[in-house]
């Protein structure tokens, strides 16, 4: 909430809004409990999973199909991973 306050005296001071406009979304902010931009814990946690979900059927699926991949797109992919 710091920082929300914080952004919103800068705002203040450089003529972009006004006192009562930066009282008012700070206090909506406040309302809300959570200041803007924040998710919460759990729809960060279904992000990182989803995310390992796909690097391993990506994987599975390489490792499956590897003899069958021609050796230039095995170079293509090797080279794609460690860059």
């Amino acid at each position: 909430m710091d920082d929300l306050v914080r952004e919103l005296d800068s705002l203040v001071a450089d003529g972009v809004i006004t006192r009562e406009q930066a009282e008012t979304i700070r206090r909506r902010m406040v309302a809300r409990g959570r200041p803007a931009g924040r998710i919460s814990l759990g729809t960060e946690a279904l992000g990182y999973l989803g995310a390992v979900l796909v690097l391993a059927s990506g994987a599975t699926f390489l490792g499956l199909n590897w003899k069958d991949i021609a050796v230039a797109g095995r170079l293509g992919i090797t080279v794609g991973v460690a860059a």
